[in-house]
């Protein structure tokens, strides 16, 4: 059975279709908690990445809180639509253990925070048990000086996560940083952008979520594509081009991110080749750099090489573009080999490129990166547009 799941409760909206195989598609925009008009858009799109109908879903799962009134207003009543309409159950998840669950894995104390406006802070503590994890603590209410004081009383290892930790408030999040010292360990699981610390560095450290929302390229994309390339390519595609590669879906995939404003901030493409994937292309503009948008289009188009059934992914990157690299490793994408003088600037020089794979899909260490990665904002430069 095919479930759509469906979460609003914060400043992020999102929206997954899976079943007993994983997840097929799924897609996270933040875009200022304007929630009505990105979900209808998000859930489309993950239903034609997902390759299925609407009519095949199963039940509807919705995060029920605690959360923002809008945003939980607004996913609740399109749930109850969905399933009404489709004549399927509708199933109720709270908020707090839909943060908590990706970090089942810890043995510390899970304790999922997300900002409830005006200073205040919604939370719960949760225990890894046999197959998932318990509450120990109902969500409540409480400050971020409240919060503090229940953790250092505590005094025992745990694990921070959710918007609540810095988004409003960082002053207040440095303050249970202080009360809870090196006991508190704050990795980035996927779904938790915003944490608290880095614990290679030992100090306070903010994310910053890119306020983009991918969909699939249309031809009315071509121009404002074409000009973002001419920005970071040095040989940027045409327009025939571009119009070429719309004209074969079965075969391509090409995905644009749009900013908070609806302008396009990115985009990247996808070429299948027998069972094979080929990253052709992603490229962010200069001006949205080093904010994970790269890391975004990345994760989209290794899901949807996924959802293809596709054995294996291949990508070039400049081999002087060693933050680049650096992304695609922890992906699970290894070297195989160079290519001479693949690149050529304006000026005549040509720099070679690396060529990465992923030859096996189905790896647990490239699903859990890809997964893991899908709400990670690493920040990469991706300097003269970082892949061909």
């Amino acid at each position: 059975m095919l479930i759509l799941g469906i979460e609003s409760a914060g400043a992020q909206v999102g929206c997954a279709v899976g079943g007993h195989e994983g997840v097929l598609a799924s897609a996270h925009a933040g875009r200022g908690r304007r929630h009505a008009e990105a979900l209808a858009p998000q859930i489309d799109f993950v239903r034609r990445q997902a390759g299925i109908e609407l009519s095949e879903v199963g039940a509807v799962a919705v995060d029920v809180g605690p959360g923002l009134f809008t945003g939980l207003r607004v996913g609740i009543a399109t749930a109850v639509a969905l399933a009404q309409g489709l004549g399927v159950p509708m199933i109720p998840v709270p908020s707090l253990d839909l943060m908590a669950f990706p970090a089942r894995w810890t043995t510390r104390l899970i304790v999922p925070a997300l900002d409830a406006r005006r200073g205040e802070l919604f939370t719960a503590l949760f225990r890894r048990v046999p197959g998932g994890i318990q509450r120990v603590r109902d969500a409540n209410v409480c400050t971020p000086d409240e919060l503090s004081a229940e953790l250092e009383a505590l005094d025992e290892p745990m694990l921070l996560l959710g918007d609540g930790v810095l988004h409003e408030c960082p002053g207040h999040a440095r303050r249970v940083r202080t009360a809870v010292g090196a006991r508190t360990d704050l990795p980035a699981p996927a779904r938790c952008p915003n944490q608290l610390v880095d614990p290679g560095r030992g100090c306070l450290m903010e994310v910053t979520t890119p306020q983009v929302l991918l969909r699939p390229m249309v031809e009315a994309d071509v121009n404002a594509v074409r000009a973002l390339d001419v920005l970071v390519q040095p040989a940027p595609w045409s327009e025939d081009f571009l119009r070429n590669q719309l004209a074969n879906p079965i075969t391509r995939t090409l995905l644009v991110a749009e900013g908070a404003n609806g302008g396009l901030v990115g985009h990247a493409a996808l070429v299948v080749v027998a069972d094979e994937g080929h990253v052709t292309s992603i490229a962010v503009d200069p001006v949205h750099q080093r904010h994970g948008i790269g890391s975004c289009l990345l994760t989209a188009l290794c899901r949807d090489a996924r959802a293809r059934g596709l054995k294996a992914m291949t990508l070039e990157v400049r081999v002087d573009n060693a933050a680049a690299i650096a992304l695609y490793r922890r992906f699970g994408f290894a070297p195989a080999g160079i290519r001479p003088c693949y690149y050529t600037d304006p000026d005549g020089t040509t720099t070679d490129a690396l060529v990465l794979w992923v030859h096996d899909m189905e790896d647990p260490v490239f699903v859990s990166a890809v997964e893991r990665l899908a709400m990670e904002r690493a920040e990469i430069k991706e300097s003269k547009g970082g892949m061909a």
